[in-house]
């Protein structure tokens, strides 16, 4: 490499500087090649849990609850294509991050509604419900509702809970897509206007995992065989490991001075980094969904229906 050649090299590196897919696979070292490696071993492992359990999930689930529990089990497999996608393609980052994040808004939707089926509808449940089941006073939002005792849940509940819930990927759906357009179209642009931005997707998350902690803490007492409540934080936990680990990230780059040399810049290596730590827990919630997903079994719903 000439001098002229390593200058231009040095003045494109910046911080926060993302390679094309080319430069990436032509500036790879042994260690960026063991990473990528890592990265897809990761992949394949949640993949095989889950088509390993897939015969088990089919034969054990009742036919009513089979096609939600399968989609439920399968979001760590989407997270972790769209993470291992986004080591392979540095670029495709945010792309990434949407297909998962609009999975995750999906599926708190059909987590919902298969708590109402396990219940056997929302009329069956207010029929079994205690008279003090149903209360706004949860988190995120407690500190609102202070005032607001406890009481019966009714229709107009679930269709609260319903409408915060539902809002969720509507909301972020719309938000990501703009977002992603933005991008496209003009990347510096997309970094003034996500600001603007952000306070309409956290009052989203906030709302959604407010309508969440409502019907979880309102119907897991009556269903403690179910296990609701893992079920609800084993989905949960994907909103937690895929928003706030990229922003640790973020500070971990800023506040430290890496070595710079394009394509090989901070921002890349605090991609694949976040990655790997994104696709190694999804193989432990894998795991853990596929345990949790055991019930209902059918020998528990004929159980049930004899006594």
């Amino acid at each position: 490499m000439n001098n002229s050649t390593e200058i231009g090299a040095f003045l494109e590196c910046t911080n926060d500087a993302i390679p094309s897919f080319y430069e990436y696979i032509s500036g790879m070292t042994p260690f960026l090649m063991g990473l990528t490696a890592t990265g897809g071993v990761l992949f394949l492992a949640t993949l095989t849990i889950y088509y390993r359990n897939l015969k088990k999930l089919v034969r054990r689930t009742p036919k009513t609850f089979l096609a939600r529990t399968l989609l439920l089990c399968g979001i760590y497999q989407i997270v972790s294509a769209a993470a291992f996608v986004s080591i392979l393609v540095p670029r495709a980052i945010l792309l990434c991050d949407t297909v998962a994040h609009l999975t995750f808004a999906f599926c708190t939707y059909q987590l919902i509604c298969l708590f109402i089926d396990y219940a056997g509808g929302e009329t069956n449940f207010i029929k079994q419900a205690n008279t003090d089941a149903f209360s706004l006073r949860t988190p995120p939002c407690c500190c609102c509702c202070c005032c607001l005792h406890p009481g019966r849940p009714s229709k107009s509940t679930f269709l609260l809970i319903r409408t915060l819930v539902l809002q969720f990927p509507i909301v972020q759906g719309v938000l990501f897509i703009s977002l992603n357009v933005l991008f496209v179209e003009n990347d510096r642009l997309y970094s003034k206007v996500f600001l603007y931005y952000l306070p309409f997707i956290i009052t989203s998350i906030l709302l959604v995992i407010w309508g969440l902690n409502i019907i979880v803490r309102m119907m897991a007492p009556n269903y403690p065989q179910l296990r609701l409540r893992p079920k609800y934080f084993a989905l949960q936990f994907v909103l937690m490991m895929t928003k706030i680990q990229p922003g640790i990230g973020n500070v971990i780059v800023a506040n430290i001075d890496f070595p710079c040399w394009y394509p090989l810049t901070p921002a890349l290596y605090k991609n694949i980094i976040v990655q790997i730590v994104i696709l190694t827990q999804m193989v432990i919630l894998s795991v853990w969904s596929q345990k949790l997903y055991r019930a209902p079994s059918k020998n528990t719903m004929k159980l049930n229906e004899l006594s």
